[in-house]
């Protein structure tokens, strides 16, 4: 556990390089050079002659003075291992038309003469300069490397198996404006060793500019011939391409994701669109790809390359259509609030969108053959249940459902004892009780005699008690009990425990309402699996008291995240979500009654002190009211209660406990641990008392480690988003003076001195 947690990347926040920040170096260009195309008098085997051939065939270079003010491109060739091929592909670089250019070329321990090859170019033209790996990076990381040396505004990878025209910088800078994200060309394939390719790639017909969106929507849509995948015929911004070159992605199916570079090319043009208007083309093939054994694509019989690809597209959808404001829970639940209106074909739409950006989640393989069932598609509702027992063989809602497309008729056997007690508090609360109740009888368990409510008076001034007799006198499981003078919230809860006759408790607010199966579907969540002590779903939430789910009122949902015990410093998993065994408050003990907003945030904390599991089930159960009038957002204690429980689980004997640590660590590691929870605040809430919180993470962490870099960073950021440039600087140049050599931090404390502060996606 230690280990994986402390192999977290500990960034926190990175700036990307601005354009204005970068030097435009111009290049040393002798007259010989200027005036004269230049070839090394290096010996080329037949196979790469026609190549040659080819490239001096395009159209002829001009080698003009260039303008003075031209800025400065950088062609970046990563090489390995291609003493054939890298003669026609750096001559390629060099002989274009526009001159204020480098060639970047980073050799990645070649085993061959590659590295001599480079080196003569090197020596025979300033505008290449070499560099070389001590041990070989991979693919994506010398493409990286590649970016890390680079000193221009604009730049191309030129692959060291591929040509370009004497005209492509040319060319595509002439077309890159401020609202373009990059420029491509038609690509010439050359077919020697791939007869099946097309012999060009015309891609979109007539040169000009294009919306980002459409090329966007061609990758959504699964489409991947006619858009560019490779960035070897495309320009591009170098600060972008810093940005957007993506070493890794969240994949549960690619352990590898920089094995090749299928995936991180792509991104380099799906990311970039994402941040321009427009994009441009250019119809004139510019750009000329050798298809040999030896290249990765042709080489690849496994699939491996078009899984990644996938992934890579797929790991995009999330991100774009969380920019959009949609993402698949968000999606799911509209598509859950139509099958609840009856409106089955939309609610497919919707779950179909969902596995679009989600195939491996079972929850929407089970909403889909739900939806399918309903409009009448017997076959393919079970072949949605097939897929998502497929994916998680334990489903216990795909398995139900497939048993009762089966055999849909079952007589229940009545139940034997209570499963579930439901606690209902209140307070002031009469306006709200009668709906509750409402809700609550038309549970699923309730129906099936599983389920009992417990409702304790907290000595209410209002007539609650009136309505809940008439909900007694038709229903035996309703339980009532009044105090004889008013106590705290989770006093009244503890009251309930004791009382209550349920395997499983769960708390239920006078002002939220719940699905029909939400109880019934957390209870087997807890029957099917025993190494869980709680699980817990996700809701809607709403503004408008006594709502309903399929009233036209504005909602969204709020989704939890899996549960890990650290990200409970930014988060609360509320008692109306959590449906917990009654037999931990005996094993923990219960709420402590002396706290009025924040009791069960405390127990949930002492939950997870004490190495219990809980478990989430995406999936939205409830209607929650968000009310300024609540508990939650009008004591004042609220305050002072959660800095008294953060003080407590920030002193290290608490700390590491909900990492799963049962000794403190030496302060080196244990800073570490502090370090990483900090980083973790990051993008989980966008409320500033976050940053309060990540701020005396990484504050504890310096306390235990004065030198330690992370925090340093992840403090010097916050101190930033609040204004606090001059704290920032301090902290900057502390960090610097351990990693003089580090590029982010470089940037931290530039754009720290500038007093502005971009954050990095």
């Amino acid at each position: 556990m230690l280990e994986k947690l402390l192999s977290i990347r500990l960034d926190f926040r990175r700036l990307p390089p601005r354009e204005s920040d970068q030097k435009v170096f111009v290049a040393d260009i002798s007259k010989a050079e200027r005036l004269l195309g230049w070839r090394p008098r290096v010996a080329c085997e037949d196979g790469i002659q026609r190549m040659l051939e080819w490239l001096e065939g395009q159209q002829a270079p001009s080698f003009g003075a260039q303008p003075l003010g031209e800025p400065l491109v950088s062609i970046m060739v990563p090489v390995y291992n291609r003493e054939e091929l890298i003669v026609p592909c750096l001559q390629s670089a060099l002989n274009q038309t526009y001159r204020n250019l480098e060639v970047v070329v980073v050799d990645n321990d070649s085993s061959d003469r590659t590295r001599s090859v480079c080196e003569t170019f090197a020596a025979q033209d300033r505008r290449v300069r070499l560099f070389s790996n001590q041990s070989n990076l991979g693919p994506v990381r010398n493409w990286q490397r590649c970016l890390d040396e680079a000193r221009g505004r604009y730049g191309k990878l030129l692959f060291s198996d591929d040509l370009i025209a004497p005209t492509f910088v040319e060319k595509t800078l002439s077309m890159l404006k401020d609202d373009i994200a990059f420029v491509f060309s038609a690509t010439q394939i050359d077919r020697q060793w791939h007869p099946e390719s097309p012999f060009y790639y015309s891609h979109l017909g007539a040169s000009g500019k294009c919306p980002s969106k459409m090329f966007l929507d061609y990758f959504l849509q699964g489409k991947m011939v006619d858009l560019p995948i490779s960035p070897g015929c495309a320009l591009f911004r170098v600060p972008d391409m810093r940005k957007n070159l993506m070493l890794e992605i969240e994949s549960a199916l690619i352990d590898d994701f920089l094995a090749h570079g299928a995936g991180p090319d792509l991104l380099l043009y799906l990311l970039a669109a994402s941040d321009y208007e427009s994009f441009a083309y250019c119809s004139e093939p510019l750009a000329f790809f050798r298809a040999h054994p030896g290249s990765i694509t042709i080489s690849d019989r496994s699939g491996h390359l078009q899984q990644s690809y996938l992934e890579a597209i797929a790991w995009f959808r999330r991100r774009y259509l969380a920019k959009l404001g949609l993402d698949a829970p968000k999606l799911n639940a509209l598509g859950e609030e139509a099958l609840a209106k009856g409106e089955a074909a939309e609610a497919l739409k919707a779950f179909y969108n969902c596995l679009c950006l989600d195939s491996l989640n079972p929850l929407y393989f089970n909403n889909a053959g739900v939806s399918l069932w309903q409009m009448g598609d017997m076959n393919q509702s079970v072949a949605c249940y097939q897929k998502a027992l497929e994916i998680e063989p334990d489903n216990v809602d795909a398995r139900d459902n497939l048993q009762f497309l089966a055999a849909p008729f079952d007589a229940m056997e009545e139940a034997s004892s209570i499963k579930l007690s439901v606690i209902v508090s209140t307070y002031g609360a009469e306006r709200f009780i009668r709906g509750c109740l409402d809700n609550l009888v038309q549970q699923e368990l309730f129906l099936q005699g599983e389920m009992e409510i417990l409702v304790i008076d907290a000595c209410s001034p209002e007539n609650e008690g009136a309505i809940v007799k008439e909900f007694q006198k038709r229903h035996a499981n309703v339980i009532y009990e009044r105090t004889a003078e008013r106590e705290t919230i989770y006093a009244s809860w503890n009251r309930a425990i004791r009382a209550a006759r349920g395997r499983f408790v769960i708390n239920a607010n006078t002002d939220d309402r719940f699905l029909p199966d939400a109880f019934a579907r957390l209870a087997r969540e807890l029957d099917g699996d025993p190494e869980v002590q709680a699980v817990y779903g996700d809701w809607l939430v709403t503004s408008v008291e006594n709502d309903h789910f399929d009233s036209s009122t504005e909602k969204y949902p709020f989704h939890y995240p899996t549960f890990y015990p650290p990200l409970l410093f930014y988060y609360q998993i509320t008692s109306h979500s959590l449906m917990i065994r009654r037999e931990v408050f005996d094993a923990i003990g219960y709420y402590d009654g002396e706290f009025k907003v924040f009791g069960d945030r405390e127990f949930v904390l002492r939950f997870a002190k004490a190495g219990l599991q809980a478990k989430g089930i995406s999936r939205i159960i409830g209607l929650y009211l968000d009310s300024r009038e609540s508990l939650g957002h009008s004591e004042p204690a609220r305050a002072g209660e959660w800095n008294e429980l953060f003080l407590r689980y920030l002193k290290p004997e608490n700390f590491i406990a909900l990492f799963g640590l049962k000794e403190i660590p030496d302060s080196i590691t244990l800073s570490r641990v502090y370090a990483v929870t900090g980083s973790l605040g990051y993008g989980f809430h966008n409320q500033a008392s976050n940053f309060t919180i990540a701020a005396r993470l990484f504050e504890q962490a310096l306390l235990h480690d004065p030198d330690n870099f992370a925090a340093l960073n992840g403090r010097g950021v916050i101190h930033c988003l609040c204004g606090e440039f001059e704290e920032a600087i301090a902290l900057f140049g502390r960090a610097i003076e351990m990693d003089s050599k580090s590029a982010f931090l470089a940037d931290n404390l530039m754009a720290a001195k500038r007093s502005s502060f971009e954050v990095a996606d």
